[in-house]
C-alpha cells in the first residue's frame, strides 16, 4: 500500500502549486486488479491555478503504458494513455453545474482539506481505460490451431 498523499484542494489550487509523482501498478490495487501484476511506472501531475472567474481549478495530467488484454485475440497488447482533466473546485454541492457547456474534459471537485491523491489518480486513470481493449483492426495475431484444426471439417 503506498504512502497516503493528500492535499487540500483550495490552498493547492490558489497557490498554484504542482506536483508531480511516479506510482507502479503495485501502489493501484484496483488497477493492478485489471492490468494485472506488472511493473509499469504511471506518472502523474497536478497543477494549481485560478481561471479568471476567479473559481480555483486543479489540472490532473495521467501518463502510463499499460499492458492490456485484448477482447478478440486474448493476447497482450500495450495501451499507452496520455490524459488531462481539468478538476474545477466547488465549495458545496449547490456550485456543482451541468458540465453540457464545458469541454469533455472539464470535472467538478468538491473542495476538502484531505483529498487522497492516490484514490483521485486512480479513479481518473480507471475512467479512461478502455472497456473493452482491442487491438486495431487487422493487427491480432492468428490463432495457432495445429494439427486438431485439420481432423475438425465441416461437410
Amino acid at each position: 500500500m503506498p504512502k497516503r498523499i493528500v492535499i487540500d484542494t483550495v490552498k493547492f489550487a490558489r497557490n498554484g502549486q504542482e506536483m508531480i509523482h511516479s506510482f507502479s501498478v503495485e501502489d493501484l490495487q484496483r488497477v493492478k486488479d485489471i492490468v494485472g501484476d506488472v511493473g509499469e511506472e504511471i506518472e502523474a501531475k497536478l497543477e494549481g491555478g485560478v481561471l479568471k472567474t476567479g473559481k480555483p481549478f486543479i489540472d490532473l495530467s495521467i501518463k502510463a503504458n499499460l499492458p492490456l488484454t485484448c477482447q478478440r485475440c486474448l493476447e497482450l497488447m500495450n495501451f499507452e494513455l496520455n490524459s488531462s482533466t481539468r478538476f474545477i473546485i466547488a465549495f458545496g454541492k449547490s456550485e456543482l453545474t451541468d458540465l453540457s457547456d464545458e469541454p469533455d474534459d472539464v470535472e467538478f471537485l468538491i473542495a476538502e482539506e484531505d483529498t487522497d491523491v492516490v484514490a483521485m489518480v486512480e479513479d481518473e486513470l480507471l475512467l479512461r481505460l478502455p472497456m473493452a481493449a482491442k487491438h486495431e483492426d487487422g493487427k491480432c495475431r492468428e490463432p495457432e490451431w495445429g494439427n486438431s484444426a485439420r481432423r475438425l471439417r465441416l461437410d
